[in-house]
């Protein structure tokens, strides 16, 4: 059975977002990747409240690439701790998982 999920990284730049979703994308770990580039963020770090403007990717990937994801992210993230979630892409359009299987297959492209 095919299962799929929703990726959740963030950064501190346009760049680095850029460039990671073009290395998910070459190495067919991802099949999509959505960038927002401006959110604001708030957060606990070293015991205060921080706030930053930070650029947020979503991807969509089969769940079989999620370590694959986390050692890219950790080996290519700016940050020290970077943001990688997983959440569980229940159902959807059969077409595009159809299409998101096929561009992430070792077969090449659906």
């Amino acid at each position: 059975m095919r299962a799929f999920d929703s990726v959740y990284i963030t950064f501190p730049s346009l760049e680095s977002a850029q460039t990671l979703a073009k290395k998910l994308l070459e190495g067919r770990f991802i099949g999509c990747a959505n960038i927002f580039p401006s959110v604001e963020s708030w957060y606990q770090w070293q015991g205060a409240i921080q706030c930053d403007s930070e650029v947020v990717l979503i991807a969509k990937a089969p769940r079989r690439n999620r370590s694959t994801i986390i050692d890219t992210v950790l080996a290519m993230h700016p940050y020290k701790v970077p943001c990688v979630l997983f959440r569980e892409i229940a159902d959807g359009s059969g077409s595009y998982l159809d299409w998101l299987d096929g561009e992430t297959s070792d077969n090449g492209p659906g």
